[in-house]
């Protein structure tokens, strides 16, 4: 399946599309994708929630509309529960078809239960259901807690039944138009979703999207009322070859759908860097946002105060000082203008770009190397930050270093006692990359430290 649309349509276009059908997303391009996880839109390219949604609601109100048009089966038989049936069943199909994913396995358990609770005259849409859906999940996957798509999923549906039930609760002052009822819902849900799930989207991700509203207001009817018809109808005519028209069809949608996502991504301001929000803070968030969405009572105000803590907590957060790979050459320091900056030229890429990301440090590498102070030779660099730090990277250097400075970092098996902070070739590697604190007292803490001991991480002591 993914092999006919990616020949049937070009470059991106075909692997949004691929996406969106079989889960496929090779096909799309580092720009594209950025543009749309930019503009908010990366939740359309895995297939999930806002998917599972359309394909299973869409045929239940198919069949509900088809079958209501006979008046012999209308009047004499629950439609709406065999609306239900149906609608379950092509999602099946749909959930096998693009691989089952865990988001997209997540995505049917919580539509199952929602058709579920039709079949059994029961609310379909409610905090029991939801909450039913996440133990069947963690029955199934307890690892899956951990995970950014099971937070932010669970998250953006508790506040979005939150306040539904909120707003069922209003008093209507006058009746609202159809446009203005549909308008109203793609922004609240785009606000309460991006809102709920932001939160962990910092945390995980080191990100904020600042125009999701915007971009889901202009996107989601081109993805509701064209990009998927087209696509369940390309599936639908797979088996007979005859899906060149409907793929077209789906081609152009996805590229006006793309278009509306590069534009808001071009905007001022569109997204920001965070830094590394500690895991007490998304505890302490976590634990308001659940108090605020399942009480309903006034003492669910009280869950703003773990909420406004976890935002201190996040926002007084530590950093730290200096950073050491575990190759012993890429090291990071913090100037007096607060921001990293590298002693050379990192060798290890990968860690340096993740540490400036974690840091919220949009800047190149290429702009990050080098700090006021820094004396370098073939042996290895000295700098004054706090301390003094040494950098050797021949044994030759070992000796003078290991004499005056305060912090040491070799490439080289070191064996002197001076220094308060020694991390050679050695250490670097059995602590797996190194943090370390210049004030009041130079200390170091490894990762393998923070990792603790458990059974999956290694013992390099042995």
């Amino acid at each position: 399946m993914t092999r006919r649309i990616q020949a049937a349509l070009p470059s991106s276009i075909g692997g949004i599309a691929s996406a969106l059908i079989t889960g496929e997303r090779g096909g799309i391009t580092e720009e594209d994708e950025e543009a749309l996880r930019d503009a908010g839109l990366a939740h359309v390219l895995a297939i999930a929630g806002l998917h599972m949604a359309l394909m299973g609601g869409g045929i239940f109100w198919l069949l509900r509309a088809m079958l209501a048009a006979v008046p012999a089966l209308a009047l004499r038989y629950p439609i709406k529960k065999w609306a239900a049936v149906g609608a379950l069943a092509a999602s099946a199909f749909y959930l096998l078809i693009s691989g089952a994913a865990p988001s997209a396995v997540r995505a049917f358990v919580m539509l199952a239960m929602v058709m579920t609770a039709i079949l059994l005259d029961r609310p379909a849409l409610s905090m029991r259901s939801l909450a039913l859906a996440a133990a069947i999940l963690l029955v199934m996957r307890p690892e899956t807690i951990v995970e950014p798509g099971f937070q932010m999923s669970f998250a953006a549906v508790a506040g979005l039944i939150a306040v539904a039930e909120w707003e069922r609760q209003r008093e209507r002052t006058a009746p609202r138009g159809a446009f203005y009822r549909y308008a109203h819902g793609i922004a609240m849900t785009s606000l309460v979703g991006s809102l709920a799930t932001l939160p962990f989207a910092m945390f995980h991700f080191d990100r904020a999207t600042h125009y999701a509203v915007l971009g889901n207001l202009i996107a989601m009817p081109v993805m509701g009322f064209w990009v998927m018809p087209a696509a369940a109808l390309s599936v639908a005519l797979m088996p007979l070859g005859l899906e060149g028209f409907a793929l077209h069809v789906l081609g152009q949608g996805i590229a006006v759908m793309l278009a509306m996502g590069r534009w808001v991504s071009g905007l001022p301001g569109a997204v920001s860097l965070a830094p590394a929000m500690p895991l007490s803070a998304l505890l302490m968030i976590s634990l308001g946002g659940l108090w605020l969405t399942i009480w309903r009572r006034t003492w669910r105000w009280l869950g703003l105060a773990p909420l406004v803590l976890g935002g201190v907590l996040a926002w007084a957060a530590p950093v730290p000082d200096m950073l050491v790979a575990s190759d012993a050459v890429t090291i990071a320091i913090r100037g007096d203008d607060g921001r990293l900056a590298f002693m050379r030229k990192p060798k290890d890429r990968f860690i340096a770009r993740d540490w400036l990301r974690r840091d919220g440090d949009g800047r190149d590498i290429a702009d990050v190397v080098g700090l006021p102070g820094l004396k370098c030779d073939g042996l290895g660099c000295v700098v004054k930050a706090k301390s003094l730090i040494a950098a050797s990277l021949r044994p030759e250097a070992l000796a003078d270093d290991c004499e005056r400075a305060a912090v040491l970092v070799s490439a080289v098996t070191a064996n002197c006692k001076e220094p308060a902070v020694v991390i050679d070739q050695t250490a670097a590697a059995r602590g797996e990359g190194w943090r370390v604190t210049l004030s009041p007292t130079p200390t170091a803490v490894s990762v393998r430290e923070l990792r603790g001991e458990r059974p999956w991480v290694a013992d390099f002591a042995k």
